[in-house]
């Protein structure tokens, strides 16, 4: 498939043995998360299915440390989220890159292990930065266009705000600045819903 003559890169969503649903992944600044690329009714619009990092004040970037590689994060599992069975993921997503930290988080310390993506920022679900809209991985779904760079992170529009550029303002778009959205905020369906 292929919109203004690039050829589209398809969303790449999984499952693993916990988790039984299809989820994908999604980037936000220096932040990981499961989200689910499917509209299940159930949940009312929210897109969060789990957060995957807590990132701390030294962690500017998961930027790759070299050209060859995929950005990393700390994992910081939970009772829904674990390593093991991230690692087991079909099709795979992450691989441990075999570095560990201790890092304190409310009263206790607890253990991250580093992971590397498997997925090119592509492949991840996105969010429209103009109207707030989220991708899906239904067959036949057009991808959303990068539209620009900001530091590591790419801007996309959906099709419709991408078709209506020459006539939207940049500056109504909601995202200006998303480290400063809350994630409750972020992970509705739509901004104001």
């Amino acid at each position: 498939m292929s919109t203004n003559g690039r050829t589209q890169t398809h969303l790449v969503s999984f499952y693993t043995p916990g988790i039984s649903i299809e989820v994908a992944l999604h980037r936000r600044c220096n932040r990981w998360y499961i989200v689910l690329p499917r509209a299940y009714g159930m949940l009312n619009g929210w897109k969060l299915f789990s957060p995957l990092s807590e990132p701390q004040a030294s962690d500017l970037s998961t930027a790759p440390p070299k050209q060859n590689l995929h950005h990393r994060f700390w994992l910081h599992e939970c009772d829904i989220v674990t390593l093991k069975d991230l690692l087991a993921a079909t099709p795979p997503i992450l691989k441990a890159t075999g570095t560990t930290r201790r890092v304190k988080v409310a009263d206790e310390e607890i253990e991250e292990a580093q992971v590397e993506v498997l997925l090119d920022e592509d492949q991840l679900c996105q969010r429209c930065a103009y109207c707030g809209c989220w991708e899906y991985s239904y067959a036949g779904e057009t991808r959303y266009e990068k539209v620009a760079q900001e530091g590591e992170d790419g801007i996309y529009w959906c099709g419709h705000c991408y078709r209506a550029a020459g006539f939207l303002n940049p500056n109504s778009a909601w995202w200006k600045n998303p480290s400063k959205v809350t994630d409750s905020a972020y992970f509705q369906y739509k901004m104001g819903n």
